[in-house]
Formats: C-alpha cells, sequence, structure tokens
C-alpha cells in the first residue's frame, strides 16, 4: 500500500492503488479502490468497488455502487445511482442501468431507464424517456413523451412532442415538429417549420424553410430559404437558394440554385440558371445554360455555358457552345457559330452569318 499524499484523511481503508488520493481528499469506509480514484478534494462515503478516473475534481457521491471509470469527473453531484458513469455537473436521480457519457453537461435527468449512451449531452431535460438511442437530444433541446427515438435524433434546442420512430438526425437545429411519423434522418434540420408532412426523404428542407402539404420530396429538394407549394416528385438539389418555385413539375437536380424565378418550367436539366437569373417558358435547357445575371426569354435547346455572363439573349434558337460569353448583347440571331463576328467589324445586329469574332460591345447591349 502506497501512503496518500498531501494532507488526506484515510482511515479504514484496504489494498489502496498508488496515486489513489491526492490532493485533500477525504476518503471513508472504501475498500479495494484503484489508482486514481479520487485526486482533487472529492468527498467519497460508502463506495465500493470504484474504478481509476471514477471521481476526479471535487465530485460529491453518495450511495453510489460498481461506477465504471470517468463516472463523475467535474462538480457532479450523484444520489441514488447504480452502475451509472455521467459526466461533467450533471444532476441525476433514480437512474438504472446508465452507460458510459449518458449525461455530460449540466443535464437534468429524471427517471429514465436503459439510456444510450451519449443521451442526453447539454442542458437538456428529458422526462418519462424510455429506450433512448445515443447522441438522441444534444443541446439544449426538451423532449417529452417519446418514444423509440434513433440516435442523433434532436441535436440543438429542439422541442418535440407527440413523436413516435423518429429516424436519426431527423430535427437538429431550432425545429418545431408536430404531428410527424416516419421522417427520415436529415428531413429537416435548420430552423423549419414542418406541419402534416409525411414519407419525407433525407434532407428534404433544411435552412429556414416553410413546407405545407408535399408528399414524396426527394432528398436536399429545398435547402435554402425557399417557399415551396404544390410541388411533386421534385429531385434533390433542386431549388438550394432563396428560389421561388411554383407549379413546376419533373425538375432535375442542381436546376436552379442561387436566387432564381422560375415559373411554368417543364424538364429543366441540371445546373441551369445557377445564379440571379430570371427564366420564363423555357423548355429543353441544357445544364450551365445561364450561368451569371442573365435574363433569358424564349429560348429553346440552349447547349451548355451558352450565355455565361451578364448576356442579355432574347429571341434565340439553336445557339452553339460558348457562342456569347462576356457582355456581348445578341438580338434576333439565329444558328450563329461561336466567334462569327470580328472586334468592332459591324455595330448592327439582326445580320446573319457574319465572320468571326462578332461584336462584343454594340450601342444595342449598352442601350438595353
Amino acid at each position: 500500500m502506497v501512503p496518500p499524499q498531501h494532507g488526506v484523511n484515510n482511515k479504514e481503508m484496504d489494498d489502496m492503488s498508488p496515486q489513489l488520493v491526492h490532493h485533500g481528499v477525504y476518503n471513508l469506509e472504501m475498500d479495494n479502490m484503484l489508482s486514481q480514484l479520487d485526486q482533487h478534494e472529492v468527498y467519497n462515503q460508502g463506495m465500493d468497488d470504484m474504478p481509476a478516473h471514477l471521481v476526479q475534481h471535487g465530485v460529491y457521491n453518495q450511495g453510489i455502487c460498481d461506477m465504471t471509470p470517468q463516472l463523475v469527473q467535474h462538480g457532479v453531484y450523484n444520489q441514488g445511482m447504480s452502475d451509472m458513469p455521467p459526466k461533467h455537473g450533471v444532476y441525476n436521480q433514480a437512474m438504472n442501468d446508465m452507460p458510459t457519457q449518458l449525461v455530460q453537461h449540466g443535464v437534468y435527468n429524471q427517471e429514465m431507464d436503459d439510456m444510450l449512451p451519449q443521451l442526453v449531452q447539454h442542458g437538456v431535460y428529458n422526462q418519462g424517456m424510455s429506450d433512448m438511442s445515443p447522441q438522441l437530444v444534444q443541446h439544449g433541446g426538451y423532449n417529452q413523451e417519446m418514444d423509440d427515438m434513433t440516435p442523433q435524433l434532436v441535436p440543438h434546442g429542439v422541442y418535440n412532442q407527440g413523436m413516435s420512430d423518429m429516424l436519426p438526425q431527423l430535427v437538429q437545429h431550432g425545429v418545431h415538429n408536430q404531428e410527424m411519423d416516419d421522417m427520415p434522418p436529415q428531413l429537416v434540420q435548420h430552423g423549419v417549420y414542418n406541419q402534416e408532412i409525411n414519407d419525407m426523404q433525407p434532407q428534404l428542407v433544411q435552412h429556414g424553410l416553410y413546407n405545407g402539404e408535399m408528399d414524396d420530396m426527394p432528398p436536399q429538394l429545398v435547402q435554402h430559404g425557399v417557399d415551396n407549394q404544390e410541388m411533386d416528385d421534385m429531385p434533390p438539389h433542386l431549388v438550394q437558394h432563396g428560389v421561388y418555385n411554383q407549379e413546376v413539375d419533373n425538375m432535375v437536380p442542381h436546376l436552379v440554385q442561387h436566387g432564381v424565378y422560375n415559373q411554368g418550367m417543364s424538364d429543366m436539366l441540371p445546373q441551369l440558371v445557377p445564379h440571379g437569373v430570371y427564366n420564363q417558358e423555357m423548355d429543353n435547357i441544357t445544364p450551365q445554360l445561364v450561368q451569371h445575371g442573365v435574363y433569358n426569354q424564349g429560348m429553346d435547346d440552349m447547349p451548355p455555358q451558352l450565355v455565361q455572363h451578364g448576356v442579355c439573349n432574347q429571341g434565340m434558337v439553336n445557339m452553339q457552345l460558348q457562342f456569347v460569353q462576356h457582355g456581348v448583347c445578341n438580338q434576333g440571331m439565329d444558328d450563329i457559330p461561336p466567334q462569327l463576328r470580328d472586334v468592332n467589324l459591324l455595330e448592327d445586329t439582326g445580320v446573319n452569318n457574319l465572320g468571326p469574332a462578332f461584336l462584343r460591345e454594340c450601342e444595342l447591349c449598352h442601350s438595353i
């Protein structure tokens, strides 16, 4: 037996491992204590068979039996616990058979049975929960009357009521969910209000969305600040950032990404209009047709990368690839090959079959 160090009062201790009580620890009626059991100003009473690193820093333990290592580390008050491994300033009462790292940071748990590890981590109030999966409620979540919750169901500040059979990562950040059943993982992530939604695929609505009466929505359909109404069978990544879509059917992924207003479009290819484009009455548009700040109207069968940067196109049909790239004004042209006109060659528009390198700075462009 190694003698205690630094002003420790030890009474009736047997089989104490080295460095068991280091600094100002008061131990009473402890048997078979492993090394580094009580380190810093810990008051232990009536403990048997305590593993190493059980109570480390300023912990008050009473009536605890068969505690796993690193059970109570920092300022934890445990009362009437059996086989509990909580960590970091947790108040636990009437808990049985709690796995390691069940309650970590400042959590109040009451009447919980058979809780999986990392169930409630940060400032969570749980009441009347049974058979909770790990990482169910992580950060400041209020859960009431939940059964059979999968892991990582509600991580951050979520209010859930009357939910059954929720998949992992269903509601993550500040989401208010009501009357939802059979929701896939990562359905509503950030600040989303969902009501009467059934059979929603994962990552359907992520950031600050209001969804109503939507069925069978693919994952990552509407991500950021989108108002969607009466949409069916929408592919993933359809509308991502600040897009208003109405009466759109069979939209390909990455169709409208950033700040696009689309109305009455059918069969749109992916990455059709990425950035701030106004499209109206377009059919069969290839990907990356209009990328940056382009106004397109009445265009059919446009190849990819047709109009890229700040181009005004009107009444064009069958435009080849990379036809108008940078600040070109085209009007009333049909089947014009790329680099058709030279620079500063002609200033008029509506002339077909001209030379390469078409006029890049025309008066009509500047006027428009």
